[in-house]
């Protein structure tokens, strides 16, 4: 069973005490990476993806400490050595959702739909992929609905960039990509947004709101 959990974060600015306990809350490496974004919404979304890892890894494995264990691979990808938990972040908006996939490798990805020029997109997308968002009534949804398949499956896969995109069509219920199959599954998410899960397993999920922990829990 793959874990959602989701929070409502940047619609307001967090109270200064707040802020700082929850960034003491996670590694020096972690708060670094944090303190590098100049704006606060963007800044205090990372923390939100943080906080939200730290409590999906501490309810699966007991362990209080475990995001102060997790390395990087070649391509930046975060992941716990020595251990099969697999997890996967992304944020837009006001939202951010952490996806936690057990002994199954994961990506997630959400975007908030807004008006974009989709022909700039055009060398990235399969043609098959291109043909059908081209057919649909609403172009913009369809394109969003595309590419949060495809940033789902990149995250999941772990090379980032390095991902064959204009070769891998992403309008299926499954994509497979240099013989790996990705299995993906529509999140139902607040309106004006998309969200894809792409799994290494087929299976269920289960999406939790964890707003209410995540702003209420006060130093």
């Amino acid at each position: 069973m793959i874990t959602i959990l989701y929070a409502r974060c940047s619609d307001a600015r967090m109270e200064p005490a707040l802020y700082a306990h929850r960034l003491a809350r996670i590694p020096q490496s972690m708060q670094a990476q944090v303190r590098r974004y100049r704006k606060w919404q963007d800044a205090q979304a990372c923390l939100a993806g943080k906080i939200l890892l730290q409590n999906g890894l501490e309810s699966l494995t007991n362990d209080a400490d475990a995001l102060s264990r997790i390395c990087y691979n070649e391509f930046g990808r975060p992941f716990m050595p020595g251990s099969s938990l697999d997890f996967n972040i992304s944020h837009a908006g006001v939202y951010v959702v952490c996806a936690l996939g057990g002994s199954q490798r994961v990506g997630i990805d959400l975007e908030c739909v807004r008006p974009v020029d989709i022909e700039l997109f055009r060398n990235q997308v399969s043609l098959h992929d291109w043909n059908l968002i081209c057919a649909a009534p609403d172009k913009t949804n369809a394109f969003y609905e595309y590419w949060t398949r495809r940033e789902a499956v990149a995250k999941a896969d772990g090379r980032g960039l390095g991902v064959p995109f204009s070769g891998m069509a992403a309008s299926g219920g499954a994509v497979c990509l240099d013989g790996e199959t990705w299995h993906l599954q529509n999140v139902p998410f607040a309106s004006g947004y998309a969200c894809h899960l792409a799994a290494s397993q087929p299976g269920p999920f289960r999406l939790i709101n964890a707003t209410v922990a995540f702003w209420m829990d006060a130093p």
